[in-house]
């Protein structure tokens, strides 16, 4: 019930927004960019294949709901997640562990240039890929923000070349403010959900 209530609040927060935004005049690319955000399919939010989302959020929990929606189609589906619980009941969605553990589909959070190879060789045209961690790997990586900076910059790059997407969830305030920063610049989709 709860979600539910999330969910038609969202969407009322959203139209109201675009009646703000034609009433002010404002740009015709933001007035779309705030209708693209909602899907009339009953999807939370429409996401354009070729782009990268970066999810502000406290916990993962919206990430999650995006990600348990989106693998009832039938796109493949990357998850990096420090959640070693996390699980979809689903064929498409593929699950690696962000953790030191020594375990099946394990990565380690500072070997960043393995994360990159396995969304290099496990996703192809119009997949998704879902990183839930990036603060813990920042964190893992002695705070070295031009390691996580490059990791997201080639992610990026290979998602906009096969056209597929790329959700990237944070609770900003885990992370020095000027590398928050320098995150966010990174992307010109910014869905925030912290209040």
């Amino acid at each position: 019930m709860k979600s539910k209530d999330y969910q038609s609040g969202y969407r009322e927060g959203i139209e109201r927004a675009i009646t703000l935004a034609k009433l002010m005049g404002i740009d015709s690319k933001f007035i779309e960019k705030l209708e693209n955000e909602i899907d009339q399919t009953g999807n939370i939010i429409k996401f354009s294949f070729g782009e990268s989302y970066l999810i502000i959020e406290e916990s993962n929990n919206m990430g999650r709901k995006i990600i348990e929606q989106v693998s009832a189609k039938t796109l493949p589906i990357l998850v990096f997640t420090r959640e070693l619980r996390f699980q979809v009941n689903s064929t498409n969605v593929k699950i690696f562990y962000i953790t030191y553990e020594n375990m099946e589909n394990a990565v380690s959070p500072t070997d960043l240039s393995r994360i990159d190879n396995y969304i290099r060789t496990n996703l192809k045209e119009k997949g998704l890929v879902y990183i839930d961690s990036i603060d813990y790997i920042y964190n893992q990586n002695q705070e070295r923000i031009q390691h996580i900076l490059k990791l997201i910059s080639t992610i990026k790059d290979y998602i906009n070349r096969i056209n597929g997407i790329l959700l990237i969830s944070l609770d900003n305030r885990t992370l020095k403010e000027q590398d928050y920063l320098l995150i966010k610049k990174e992307f010109k989709n910014v869905l925030n959900f912290i209040k």
